[in-house]
């Protein structure tokens, strides 16, 4: 450090004085004043550069974060699906089935229609960003060789007399809506007709918002196995 000092005292205009001892004294001040002001220029960038550091720490970062998981969606299944950022806007109902639901897969028709598929099996179709239907339990109508044109044209040119089941049967089916809880918007003023398929399984349509809803009931089991929804 003193040789620097020496360096520095070098290069500025120099003074004549002969009292060697009052050189010597004047020279170490003049150290201590130097050495102070090196000191005092490398605290000033310490805390600058920690200052930056701070900053970085409490805003750039974070902020990348909460942009990163904002923006970007990791698809499935890559480069196979069309991953949406924009939720399309459901009526309550169906808000509330899929509010606890995740999305699996998100896959793009030829037609233009988005089919979101969620963990529950359930599928909703959208075209336009605006929704079309809601389904769930197709591997059930393949299980039971039902075809699904065969649910809704049962109920064409029927009316209410084509209800079979009695009253005692008929609140045992309003149990089964009341027990999915999601479904307890369907009650005896709102079912339009019920079919027997066979001993066990029977068909229901009730009514909805934007058309009726279709519901496949296995009384076997008390369980709803199949809906879609709206049917026109």
């Amino acid at each position: 450090m003193m040789k620097r000092f020496d360096d520095f005292l070098d290069n500025v205009k120099k003074v004549n004085i002969e009292d060697e001892e009052f050189k010597r004294e004047l020279k170490n001040k003049l150290f201590i004043l130097y050495d102070k002001r090196k000191a005092l220029k490398k605290r000033s960038l310490i805390i600058k550069s920690l200052s930056y550091a701070v900053v970085v720490l409490l805003i750039v970062i974070p902020t990348f974060f909460i942009l990163n998981k904002t923006f970007i969606q990791k698809p499935t299944v890559e480069d196979a699906y069309l991953v949406r950022t924009m939720k399309s806007s459901y009526e309550e109902i169906i808000s509330k089935i899929i509010e606890k639901d995740e999305i699996l897969e998100e896959k793009l028709e030829d037609d233009g229609r988005l089919i979101k598929i969620y963990k529950s099996g359930i599928k909703i179709y959208e075209k336009d960003g605006n929704f079309e239907k809601i389904l769930l339990g197709e591997e059930n109508l393949i299980k039971y060789n039902i075809d699904p044109e065969y649910l809704i044209n049962s109920f064409k040119n029927q009316g209410k007399e084509s209800l079979t089941l009695d009253l005692k049967e008929l609140n045992e089916i309003i149990k089964i809506f009341k027990t999915e809880q999601i479904f307890n918007f369907v009650n005896k003023d709102t079912i339009k007709n019920i079919i027997n398929i066979n001993e066990s399984l029977v068909i229901i349509k009730s009514n909805g918002e934007k058309g009726d809803w279709i519901f496949l009931i296995d009384q076997k089991i008390n369980r709803i196995i199949y809906f879609e929804y709206p049917y026109k």
